[in-house]
């Protein structure tokens, strides 16, 4: 490993030399293009795309009443719409399908849907090797909190191994059009980048109790949240809830959750979208994904881990949900993280959110 000398040829420095060595390089997902549909249609593109080692996908499709499903196809001087796409889904907790030798792309079950859409997708892209990508989607369902949203989590691939893609298209096969607004973003990352202009920035944090209500800086279109919640004085069950000017604690939300592989449950006209609402005493984490446009439902996309019991002869517990927050009417500039057991939250707990237009 090559050694990094500070002035004067020193291999150790003062703290505040040792902290510039580290944050030189501080380069995160960056921005390399999106499209806004001015006007509805079914493909949204983004080409000329600089080659990176990893893409996100932030994609946002606004229907148009009729039903839409979107395919990832990807392409390296021209879009590739031969047989060369695979991919496996499940469709609110159900089991697996498959689908081989596609030309449509990847990552577009057969669920039919006419409402929002919200998907975050990874892509790796590594020249001699198949592109494989990872899909998370959150569907609106009808509008309302007395409906919850649908999910579906995908993999796929593309089975080039000649290319790295330099070109990736949404692309509706169904009745229904992409309306205008719809927008795909793509974020890439390679480990040798060095820019400072980072996609994500940070726009609220909170510690302890305070994690409830979390005044954002600013409201962004896209956010992404993390937090480490630990309990304290019983079992805690964890929810979130936004708001604009202060949180919203009335019955609009609505949530779908798997917990540990089962089922999933619903629950319309709630309090507060999901977290973590298995009762637990021991650690979470959670990080996740909000879409926040002033005129549509916000779309919310969550992952959690709970520790359990400690020591490794005990499995942690996991959940999966998607939930809604029904207000149409303006961004939220509050966001927090609630507990609604028995128990309360312990002080060295913390959440941040980062966000994005």
């Amino acid at each position: 490993m090559a050694v990094t000398f500070l002035a004067g040829n020193r291999a150790v420095g003062t703290s505040a030399e040792r902290l510039s060595t580290f944050t030189a390089n501080p380069a995160g997902w960056v921005e390399l293009g999106r499209t806004t549909l001015g006007a509805s249609g079914d493909t949204i593109d983004v080409t000329n795309l600089s080659n990176k080692r990893y893409y996100m996908l932030l994609v946002n499709i606004l229907g148009t009443g009729g039903h839409n499903r979107a395919w990832t196809v990807l392409g390296n001087g021209t879009f590739d719409t031969g047989s060369n796409y695979a991919q496996r889904y499940s469709q609110n907790g159900g089991s697996d399908n498959t689908n081989t030798s596609l030309n449509l792309g990847m990552g577009a079950p057969n669920l039919q849907v006419n409402t929002n859409i919200f998907d975050v997708r990874y892509i790796s892209n590594f020249s001699t090797k198949e592109k494989l990508q990872q899909n998370f989607t959150c569907w609106q369902n009808t509008a309302g909190s007395g409906n919850a949203p649908h999910r579906s989590e995908q993999v796929g691939k593309w089975a080039n191994t000649s290319n790295a893609l330099d070109r990736i298209r949404m692309y509706n096969d169904d009745a229904g059009s992409f309306d205008t607004n719809s927008e795909l973003v793509v974020l890439g990352y390679d480990p040798a980048d060095t820019h400072t202009n980072n996609f994500w920035t940070e726009i609220g944090s909170g510690t302890g109790t305070g994690i409830s209500d979390i005044t954002l800086s600013a409201s962004k279109k896209y956010n992404m949240f993390a937090g480490y919640i630990k309990a304290t004085g019983g079992n805690i069950d964890l929810y979130w809830r936004a708001g604009s000017g202060s949180i919203d604690t009335g019955s609009n939300y609505a949530r779908r959750r798997m917990v540990n592989g089962a089922a999933d449950a619903t629950n319309t006209t709630s309090s507060a979208g999901d977290i973590h609402v298995t009762a637990v005493s021991t650690p979470v984490f959670v990080w996740g994904y909000i879409i926040n446009r002033s005129a549509n439902e916000k779309l919310c996309m969550c992952w959690s881990v709970n520790q359990s019991t400690t020591g490794a002869g005990n499995t942690p517990n996991r959940q999966e949900s998607v939930s809604k927050w029904a207000n149409t009417s303006a961004q939220f500039d509050h966001f927090g993280i609630v507990e609604l057991g028995a128990g309360s939250i312990e002080s060295s707990s913390f959440l941040k959110i980062w966000g994005s237009d």
